[in-house]
């Protein structure tokens, strides 16, 4: 529906913005994130999962390494400052994770390398190489799909029948941008500031 390289570019506001929302920002953003972004519930419930540790390990870096008033006044609790700074933190790690999958159902591989050489061309002049970028982004893509299934070491030493294959050329369609997209990067910045003003 829209430009991928417009899609980028408002998920790349958005992980940028949400890292100052307050407690109120984050709640709307919340609502707004469940009702658009419903269809890619799978894909973040796995990237959640995936990084629990992270999360985790952030959650009680942050509540026990924030100095404070000890929670219950209890000698082995964290402090109330910490928990309000560790949940606030993990908050907008779990929007960033939702988001993220968002954008991964939204672009698929040939969308995604469509959207990323749009934005990588204007930047010729500063040493960018957009063919070299996306031909090793189609290579990422192409192990991912050919990969050997998990749980076995021994899928490693079985050789496919088409492990000598050679990516040869990238095609990539680039579709026109249009003035829905422009409308989208602007909603999406106005969005943006607004929610931070409310923290």
């Amino acid at each position: 529906m829209f430009h991928p390289a417009a899609c980028l570019v408002t998920w790349a506001l958005f992980a940028v913005a949400v890292q100052a929302f307050g407690a109120l920002a984050l709640a709307v953003a919340s609502g707004l994130l469940i009702v658009a972004g419903y269809r890619a519930a799978r894909q973040a419930v796995r990237l959640i999962r995936r990084a629990k540790w992270l999360l985790l390990s952030l959650w009680l870096i942050l509540a026990y390494g924030t100095p404070g008033d000890l929670w219950r006044g209890m000698h082995w609790a964290p402090t109330i400052e910490g928990l309000e700074l560790a949940n606030l933190h993990v908050w907008r790690l779990l929007l960033l994770l939702a988001s993220l999958a968002w954008l991964l159902r939204a672009l698929p591989h040939e969308r995604f390398m469509a959207g990323l050489w749009v934005l990588l061309c204007p930047m010729r002049g500063l040493g960018a190489t957009p063919e070299r970028t996306v031909a090793r982004l189609a290579l990422v893509f192409d192990y991912l799909e050919h990969a050997p299934p998990r749980g076995s070491w021994r899928n490693f030493l079985d050789v496919p029948d088409d492990s000598g294959r050679l990516i040869e050329a990238v095609s990539i369609d680039l579709p026109i941008w249009r003035a829905r997209d422009i409308a989208l990067i602007g909603l999406t910045l106005a969005g943006c500031v607004g929610l931070g003003m409310i923290g």
